[in-house]
């Protein structure tokens, strides 16, 4: 691992906002478009706060979409969105490949469980590494190098 060089703080935490704002833009435009759709079709019922089950199922599938890609992001073929556009990439710690679904679940379920103690180990280890990342077995690493060392 020491053939890596450590990624900035300002980086990955680029990466992070580029790919939570790519959840906002995709998902809030569609639960605007399917709150206006339930209004058209159900005729809006002043007294009632009751959403109707096709509303609720919707929600529940942008939602799904959503937490999905959140979780399994950094598993894709070519990293999170995020992560590609500022050249970081997440490999398996001890096989030292591309990180697996598997394993992208892991780091970021255990991101979203210790939000804030990842925040903190993440400014103050060596290896600028997260919580998650020591529990999943993975690294965030420039994807440069990666393709460098693995080309010769």
């Amino acid at each position: 691992m020491s053939d890596y060089t450590v990624p900035s703080y300002n980086r990955r935490l680029s990466a992070f906002f580029l790919d939570g704002g790519l959840l906002v833009l995709l998902c809030h435009p569609a639960v605007v478009i399917l709150a206006i759709f339930e209004v058209i079709v159900s005729k809006p019922r002043i007294l009632e706060n009751i959403p109707t089950p096709l509303l609720i199922l919707s929600i529940l599938v942008v939602a799904t979409v959503a937490n999905g890609y959140f979780l399994f992001r950094d598993g894709m073929k070519k990293g999170s969105f995020g992560k590609r556009k500022m050249g970081l990439m997440v490999i398996d710690e001890k096989t030292n490949r591309p990180c697996s679904y598997g394993k992208s679940f892991l780091r970021n379920l255990f991101l979203l469980m210790f939000l804030r103690a990842d925040g903190i180990l993440f400014r103050w280890t060596k290896d600028r590494r997260r919580l998650s990342d020591m529990i999943a077995g993975t690294r965030v690493i420039n994807s440069e190098e990666f393709i460098n060392l693995n080309n010769n």
